[in-house]
């Protein structure tokens, strides 16, 4: 079961809705939950800019120290913040917010190691019609993370009211996505569905598949088979049966991969509003 939660916390509205959504979880599975906040170094923390040919190789520039000293004692105020934050949120369910100073990909993704499954935001570009895309941090941990990614979409509150969507394609990926959501939705006692892409003669041992591994959880279970285009399918699939969390494989036989870090991705996490389990690996 998921019991080592991890939340990525940046003292953000995303980051907040993540650590809801740990709190409920936790309850469901009696977890524990861990809070990682990283102090990103800057290249401006460094104390010098380096020569670049683009700016004639002009020599390095030393920085004023107190205007770094300024932005440490910023991080360090957020920090403080948000460990008051953790403490009052997560109560008796929380195992210590963790402080560290690094890159925030390479930290996250070395953090995932000892999870069961990370919590972060999906940290939207506020920028014109992008205002819906993943972040670049968020990607590069989709796309690495040792531990499936739960992204709470809008209402953690609600998300694991249910019911369950998983889109199965029977790729690696996809069968631990199937895995987990199928815990969950034991947890939770809510209904599931498994959703297969292509063909008949593909869908059908899939389906079959999903059916036998599921089958001693004794969940209340949907299997549905379809052919068209996956991305499409899910959002009328949520749009009739308001499903409260979806499960995929960042990597499958539908190239989910290109559809939640590629240019696909601005368009799925516009028009759904519901959470995203994400299994890498």
């Amino acid at each position: 079961m998921l019991k080592n939660i991890l939340v990525f916390l940046d003292g953000g509205e995303e980051s907040q809705r993540g650590l809801a959504a740990a709190v409920g979880l936790a309850r469901l599975g009696e977890g524990r939950i861990r809070g990682l906040f990283v102090k990103k170094i800057e290249l401006l923390e460094m104390g010098l800019l380096p020569a670049s040919p683009d700016l004639g190789g002009m020599p390095p520039v030393i920085l004023d120290p107190e205007f770094l000293a300024s932005l440490e004692a910023e991080k360090d105020k957020t920090a403080l913040r948000l460990a008051e934050i953790f403490t009052t949120t997560v109560g008796p369910l929380a195992d210590g917010l963790q402080v560290v100073r690094g890159d925030v990909v390479e930290e996250l993704v070395q953090a995932s190691h000892t999870a069961d499954v990370v919590l972060m935001g999906r940290n939207r570009l506020a920028v014109g019609e992008q205002s819906d895309w993943l972040s670049d941090i968020t990607r590069q941990v989709l796309k690495q993370s040792w531990a499936p990614i739960l992204l709470p979409g809008k209402q953690p509150d609600a998300l694991f009211q249910g019911p369950f969507l998983v889109a199965y394609d029977a790729s690696l990926a996809a069968n631990r996505t199937l895995r987990q959501m199928t815990r969950l939705a034991f947890l939770a006692q809510v209904p599931l569905t498994i959703l297969s892409v292509g063909n008949p003669d593909t869908t059908a041992p899939r389906l079959e598949e999903a059916r036998l591994y599921c089958k001693p959880y004794r969940l209340k279970l949907s299997l549905e088979a379809r052919e068209g285009k996956a991305i499409d399918l899910i959002q009328s699939f949520c749009d009739e049966r308001r499903f409260s969390l979806i499960g995929m494989g960042a990597h499958g036989h539908f190239k989910f991969k290109h559809l939640v870090l590629g240019s696909s991705a601005a368009t799925m996490l516009r028009n759904l509003a519901q959470g995203f389990l994400v299994c890498a690996r």
